[in-house]
């Protein structure tokens, strides 16, 4: 599908799809999208297991495209959700999603930027979702939630104090309040 012109998808076979993901800096961006599409499709359509489903979303991850490196995380959400037999599975599931997105979110950091372009501020907002609801971060995830309760005024003077978070955080943050209190 050269430079992702057309619309269908593909599956492989598991040494062509290693091939591929090897190269994968070198396909342009529409042609990393149109594979994130059909490594999706393959795995929703049983083509693909899901080690190999696992092994393309760590090199999804480091896309230069905000919607191609954020498009496994729905599926892993799946997997985690219906996929994993128990506790000790959804953990190894949720400790890879940090393992592939969390030095990501480390490198452009959870604080928005001056001058950031819109689409490096969402692929932020993505990555804190990612990180805090998929990977359930405790890390993250307890200031988040100390965040949550300081826009709520909790603890504290109980005064509302929507500045206490980012305002394109705060949904998350109020979320991740309300799961992690008492």
């Amino acid at each position: 599908n050269a430079d992702g012109a057309g619309y269908y998808r593909f599956a492989m076979s598991p040494a062509d799809q290693r091939k591929l993901e090897d190269n994968f800096a070198r396909l342009s961006e529409r042609e990393q999208r149109a594979f994130a599409d059909s490594v999706d499709a393959a795995f929703r359509a049983g083509a693909m297991d899901s080690r190999g489903f696992l092994a393309a979303a760590a090199r999804l991850a480091e896309a230069p495209v905000r919607q191609t490196a954020m498009a496994p995380l729905g599926t892993i959400g799946w997997m985690i959700t219906n996929l994993a037999k128990d506790a000790a599975e959804k953990q190894a599931l949720r400790d890879y999603v940090a393992k592939i997105y969390g030095p990501r979110l480390a490198r452009i950091g959870i604080e928005p930027q001056a001058g950031e372009s819109d689409d490096e501020r969402l692929l932020r907002n993505a990555l804190i979702g990612a990180m805090a609801s998929t990977a359930r971060e405790p890390k993250l995830r307890a200031d988040l939630a100390g965040k949550g309760r300081k826009v709520l005024g909790l603890g504290g003077d109980g005064a509302l104090h929507l500045d206490a978070v980012a305002t394109d955080q705060r949904g998350l943050a109020l979320a991740v309040a309300m799961e992690e209190g008492d």
